[in-house]
């Protein structure tokens, strides 16, 4: 029979893993609940018949889309509009196609992320980091298909010269969180960057519901490429 000192010090051991495991869980709900914030918004921006409506009316009427990119946020109230709380600031440029506006919002854990609306594309729902002297980035991606994975090698231009550069994949299938951590490479002395990832296929048929994307931030700027993915690339071939 063990005695009662020793059965303390099992019992401080049993609660250190139990509080270790709490520590954890609380953690995902914080990510799950900063990840659903993050939906919600988007939903409620591409679900908003008035806003797209509106959106329609300045793709087709050039003086009305100067007037949005001009007042920002209040001319979206204004046409009786009502934009998510979380999207503070809006605002617009023209392109060499039409027109472009961002709505910008933070997550719980103070990243920033755009809500971009361009006349040509539509909605693009992943994130963006505004640059004032914006580097000529670029971003691609190479596969390949075996029996248990998808082989991705990412390449990358434009990034500061022997800097870091910051790895990670947005949304990516499978995953409770928003974000998930590559890591970090060198870029050479060209700007160039190589990496390697590979995904291992989930169980069952791709349920479409997350859009994934590589990005890469260049630490020293601050700024970002993004490279689109289909999710089907975590899922085996039918």
């Amino acid at each position: 029979m063990s005695s009662p000192e020793e059965q303390r010090r099992k019992l401080e051991r049993d609660l250190r893993q139990h509080e270790h495991r709490a520590d954890r869980i609380n953690e995902e709900i914080r990510n799950l609940n900063n990840e659903l914030r993050i939906h919600n918004v988007l939903l409620s921006l591409g679900r908003d018949k008035k806003l797209l409506n509106l959106l329609d009316q300045l793709r087709d009427d050039e003086v009305l889309a100067r007037k949005s990119r001009e007042i920002g946020r209040s001319f979206f109230e204004q046409q009786g509009v009502e934009l998510p709380p979380e999207i503070q600031v809006v605002t617009g440029a023209p392109t060499d196609q039409g027109a472009r506006i961002r709505g910008v919002f933070l997550d719980d854990a103070g990243r920033e992320y755009e809500v971009v609306w361009d006349s040509q594309r539509g909605f693009d729902v992943h994130p963006e980091v505004r640059a004032k002297n914006p580097l000529d980035l670029t971003l691609s991606h190479a596969k390949e298909r075996t029996q248990q994975s998808t082989d991705f090698t990412l390449t990358g231009t434009g990034f500061t010269p022997h800097g870091q550069v910051s790895m990670n994949i947005f949304m990516e299938p499978g995953l409770n969180v928003p974000n998930k951590d590559l890591g970090s490479v060198s870029a050479n002395h060209l700007g160039e960057i190589s990496r390697f990832h590979r995904a291992w296929y989930l169980h069952g048929p791709d349920p479409q519901t997350r859009n994934p994307a590589f990005i890469a931030r260049d630490v020293t700027e601050d700024q970002a490429a993004i490279d689109e993915v289909s999710s089907a690339s975590w899922y085996p071939l039918l």
